[in-house]
């Protein structure tokens, strides 16, 4: 067949295969009988044999009608090897094209890699090595010249050499079929013709299945040796490539490194030669700059020489600035100091005040009084608190019995009162300059302690504070000098009790002198630095007067405070280290070192009396107020314009001057937001009912009419007021006369540009609405008149400001009450009393000191500590958790559960300080004037049984537990009890005295043992008394150092005998579960 075996040529596209098979088919249809045509052999013909008589002729075979289903066989056959070829042509295009994509991606991979390469030789001018062109491996027949074979060529070649295989396998079987057809017999029987024909068939048949077989096998043979040759030239000559790419990128890896060593170095010497530059520059500058302070400063132009002091000093300063001044504002120079514009009109504390920089804003603007909390901050559980906490301050209740404490009128009026720790001692300083230490428990108008002015003029004590362990105390005079006294007994003088009228009688106390431990006065430079870098450096300028003093928390082994604070008019404080200038011969044995905080500094800075003194320096204005955050903590100051500074005594926070600098800044901005009315806007009216008549009387219609229609109109004004859903109380006021009460809300946000007020205006007595109509109000910032005073809670976790504001109309003026919490970071609690002020009490407390409040301790059952205010000769107590007013004296005030009206001679003050202690189970109120000679005491008494105290106890602790998020919570603070303890058999012997002198027994044992000076004999004698002192003082038996055993039961009921208030001792304070309903005794309140 000329196109081929079945019509298969290699050179024609698929379709035409396809064609050319299906002409074979219809020419085999054609020939063959069995398929509907005559039956002709292709390799026997009739050329090739004759036959005799009929059967030499061509003969017609008539097949029978019924379907041969061999010829169906056949088709499917034939087109199943159709497929078969065709899906085999196909995947030899397929691996055919794919190899050449391979091959072609390969080429161009290595020719970008030597265009890399060639770039990389250019651009480092480095020569190229001698390449040797790639061989592609060839066949052995292939002819070996200087051509090199490129890829194309290759698979034309091979493409060649496979048309070459087929049409000699083409040519093998055409030959053989020839052969076959040569070898047949050229004659047969007639009988046998078709048997000779079946036969041939057959065998044709099978001899080209056979063919076929064998052929498919050669021809896949010779593919696979031709595809295991490709791919092994393929991977020759990757591996060749791959080698070349490698030793190219080493060598470019190589140039690269050197490339980056030398560009480095070349760097590292520019940058060194521009910081040098750099630095060069700077110290010239610096130089220049310093040496023109210095020149300026000494009026010299050679200025001072390198070895003084003051020269080192100034350029310590300089660098410190500069410091500063890149970690505060890094792009800006701004000292921290603003100008202040003062206008003489406005009479506010706050006037041209701005926060530093560096100092955190507590701001208190957005803080909403406790008498205007809307609905929603009042829980169930904290109306229950409230209900409860009102219910236990009945008059019934708690009683007040009021008393008056006489001195004599030498001292012309009294000054001051402190409290001491134990809530027992009360120190008094007087005008005069006397001193009086009161003990609260006992009934007697001696004083336990005295100090008598000895001078012809008076030099009024301005304050007093208490140490630690309530033995000494320091006090402040107005002349600014500065005295230390210890409690122990310093003797006692008939002239002084003579002249100071105390009593002579067996009931009464004989007072005895205070001792004096140290004084310090000004105008002796005492407070003048004297030594050390602080003096050579000029750190004080002038001379200053203290204005506030304490004891700083340092203690000795056994508790002694050898240190005190000062605070001046500048801002400066000192804390003074007196331990080596206490001369009390009696108190000797505590000249010991500081075991708590003790001195860090030891620069040798000392002031006069040659005292140590360290340095705080950061405020600018007076301080008013020296504490320690928990009482025993950091140190913390405030001055007169808000600004609260929290010091760690740490050698880290000594600046570079060589003072201390606090470790948190904070400003109390001082001032509330207000909203004042846009007067240039018209009211919007809701409702009016004046409006309403007028409007319907114009309409002519009858009164009975009109009232109908009037209260069908202020039923749906108060629908309208409701879906408005406007709850934030601004302003409340009440018109007794006309029975009128106006509330002003205010939405939950104040735009700049002005939001509308809603004001509110109804009958008092039967709540009916009588006008609604809303304003346009825009918020102002309004500064407090005058910063009145500050305390710290009980627990020292908590300081409370009382702040003047004046009157903002539609608002009166009032005081302020504002809770700061120090225990963390310092915030602002959500927490503000307002106590409402008439003009004449704003005026009078804006220019005289006619106010004044004390803070109490935590009561048992409430949970809550007080906050009492007298105000003008007014009482008044508000609780700290809720800003309920529980006791007040002043008349036309909100109604508090206890309304009490003091009594002459009994009545209060009006120009009164206050001083607040909670012993012997209730609370003393004393009040004292600069111009009186008496002090009036008010003794609160909770008499309360126990199933009250349970039931406001069990109230607070399910607010406390059930604190809401938008409101405050309960103050965190705890109950401080505190016990005093007697000696069994001395009930009068100093307690702390004796345990002292036990553990200098001890020490000194122990010390002579290790000297060798102390047998083992004498030491068990020793212990041995000790124990016997122990058993007889305390009812304790020893078992060894430090061991107790309890006393028997018996001896504690014998014991409980020895403290009896008729002895003036008081019994442990008796807690609520013991008590019975029935009892009527007096409980103590803390």
């Amino acid at each position: 067949m000329e196109d081929g075996y079945y019509g298969y040529n290699p050179k024609q596209t698929i379709s035409e295969q396809i064609q050319g098979q299906a002409k074979v088919l219809q020419a085999l249809k054609a020939t063959n009988p069995d398929l509907g045509g005559q039956r002709r052999s292709r390799h026997l013909t009739s050329s090739g044999g004759s036959l005799k008589g009929d059967a030499a002729r061509p003969r017609k075979w008539i097949m029978p009608q019924t379907p041969d289903l061999s010829s169906k066989q056949n088709d499917l056959k034939l087109e199943r090897q159709l497929v078969q070829r065709q899906e085999s042509y196909a995947k030899e295009q397929a691996w055919t094209k794919k190899q050449i994509e391979k091959l072609t991606k390969e080429r161009l991979k290595l020719e970008e890699e030597e265009q890399k390469l060639e770039e990389a030789r250019k651009r480092w001018n480095i020569p190229s090595p001698p390449l040797h062109p790639i061989h592609t491996p060839t066949s052995s027949s292939s002819r070996v010249d200087d051509h090199e074979e490129t890829p194309e060529e290759m698979q034309q070649r091979i493409l060649a050499n496979l048309r070459k295989m087929r049409n000699d396998l083409e040519r093998d079987k055409r030959e053989l079929d020839t052969a076959v057809s040569q070898s047949s017999k050229r004659s047969y029987e007639t009988t046998q013709a078709i048997q000779y024909y079946m036969i041939r068939d057959i065998l044709v048949d099978v001899v080209n299945e056979v063919v076929d077989k064998c052929s498919d096998r050669a021809k896949s043979k010779k593919k696979n040796d031709i595809t295991r040759l490709l791919l092994a030239a393929a991977e020759k000559d990757y591996d060749s490539s791959q080698n070349f790419q490698s030793k190219e990128r080493a060598m470019q890896l190589i140039s690269e490194e050197i490339f980056l060593q030398m560009t480095a170095k070349m760097c590292l010497e520019t940058v060194q030669e521009w910081v040098s530059t750099e630095d060069y520059v700077k110290s010239s500058i610096q130089r220049l700059i310093i040496n023109s302070a210095e020149t300026i400063a000494t009026n010299n132009q050679a200025g001072r020489k390198d070895d003084d002091p003051a020269y080192d000093l100034i350029t310590a300063t300089y660098f410190h600035m500069c410091k500063e001044r890149r970690k505060k504002r890094s792009t800006v120079w701004k000292h921290t100091q603003t100008v202040h514009y003062v206008d003489s009109e406005n009479d506010s504390v706050m006037s041209g005040i701005t926060a530093d920089h560096d100092s955190t804003k507590l701001s208190m603007a957005r803080l909403v009084p406790v008498q205007l909390w809307t609905e929603k901050r009042f829980t169930p559980s904290l109306k229950n608190y409230i209900k409860r906490e009102k219910e236990h301050w009945q008059p019934d209740l708690m009683t007040i019995h009021p008393f008056i404490m006489n001195v004599t009128k030498r001292v012309s009026g009294v000054l001051t009162m402190a409290v001491s720790p134990t809530q027992r001692m009360i120190a008094m300083g007087t005008v005069r300059g006397d001193i009086f230490i009161f003990d609260l428990w006992y009934d007697s108008s001696n004083p336990v302690r005295y100090i008598k002015n000895e001078g012809a003029s008076s030099d009024g004590v301005m304050q007093i504070s208490w140490s630690l362990d309530s033995n000494r105390i320091i006090s402040l005079n107005e002349s600014g000098s500065v005295f230390m006294w210890s409690l122990h007994p310093g003797g006692s003088n008939t002239k002084d009790s003579r002249s100071l009228d105390f009593k002579d009688s067996n009931d009464e106390i004989v007072p005895s002198q205070l001792t004096l431990l140290l004084a310090l006065d000004p105008d002796a430079e005492d407070f003048d630095f004297q030594e050390g870098p602080l003096a050579r450096s000029v750190a004080q300028t002038e001379s200053q007067t203290p204005i506030v003093t304490a004891f700083h928390p340092s203690h000795t082994l056994i508790g002694s405070q050898n240190s005190l604070v000062v605070s001046f008019e500048s801002g400066d404080i000192y804390k003074c280290n007196i331990e080596h200038q206490i001369t009390e011969t009696s108190e000797s044995f505590e000249n010991t070192e500081n075991v708590m905080f003790p001195t860090v500094q030891g620069a040798g800075d000392t002031i006069g009396q040659d005292i140590s003194v360290e340095l705080f320096r950061a405020h600018k204005h007076a301080v008013i107020y020296l504490g320690y955050v928990g009482n025993y903590g950091n140190m913390i100051s405030v001055d007169v314009k808000g600004y609260i500074f929290i010091w760690k005594y740490t050698r880290r926070k000594i600046s570079h001057y060589g003072w201390f600098e606090p470790i948190e800044k904070y400003w109390l901005e001082m001032a509330n937001e207000m909203y004042s009315t846009m007067n240039n806007e018209t009211p919007e009216i809701y409702f009016s009912d004046d409006y309403a008549l007028e409007k319907k009387k114009m309409k002519g219609k009858n009164k009975d009419r009109m009232m109908i229609e009037l209260e069908e109109d202020r039923k749906d004004a108060e629908i309208e007021w409701s879906n408005m859903k406007i709850n934030q109380v601004w302003f409340t006021d009440f018109n007794k006369k006309q029975d009128r009460e106006t509330t002003v809300y205010r939405p939950d946000t104040v735009d700049a540009k002005g939001s509308p007020f809603h004001i509110i205006m109804r009958q008092k007595t039967t709540g009916l609405l009588l006008k609604h109509y809303s304003q346009l109000h825009k918020p102002v910032q309004h500064s407090a008149s005058r910063f009145l005073a500050c305390h710290p809670s009980a627990t020292g976790r908590e300081l409370v400001f009382m702040l003047l504001f004046s009157p903002f109309p539609p608002k009166s003026g009032r005081i302020t009450f504002v809770i700061v919490k120090l225990d963390g970071r310092l915030e602002v609690v959500d927490r503000r009393i307002d106590v409402i002020l008439t003009s004449e009490e704003y005026e009078r407390c804006f220019k005289d000191d006619v106010c004044s409040f004390q803070m109490s301790n935590t009561v048992d059952a409430i949970g809550s500590s007080y906050i009492y205010l007298t105000l003008m000769g007014a009482l008044m107590v508000f609780s700290v958790n809720t800003g309920t007013l529980v006791l007040s004296t002043r008349k036309g005030d909100t109604p508090a559960p206890i309304q009490w009206t003091p009594r002459s001679p009994t009545k209060l003050y009006f120009n009164a300080s206050m001083a607040l202690s909670q012993t012997r189970g209730g609370t003393y109120v004393m009040l004292y004037a600069e111009n009186q000679t008496s002090v009036h005491v008010i003794k609160v008494t909770d008499r309360n049984t126990k199933g009250k105290r349970m039931a406001v106890n069990k109230a607070f602790k399910l607010w406390n537990s059930t604190s809401p998020s938008p409101g405050p919570g309960p103050a965190p603070e705890q109950t401080i009890r505190r016990q005093e303890w007697a000696l069994k058999r001395d009930p009068f012997g100093h307690v702390a005295l004796y345990v002292r002198g036990l553990i200098l027994g001890l020490v000194d044992d122990a010390v002579q043992k290790v000297d060798g000076e102390f047998s083992e004999e004498d030491r068990k004698i020793h212990a041995e008394q000790g124990r016997r002192l122990a058993h007889q003082y305390f009812g304790l038996r020893l078992k060894g150092p430090g061991a107790a055993e309890e006393q028997p039961t018996e001896q504690r009921e014998e014991g409980k005998g020895d403290l009896d208030q008729n002895d003036h001792r008081v019994q442990p304070p008796v807690q609520g579960d013991d008590l019975r309903d029935d009892e009527a005794e007096e409980h103590p309140t803390v």
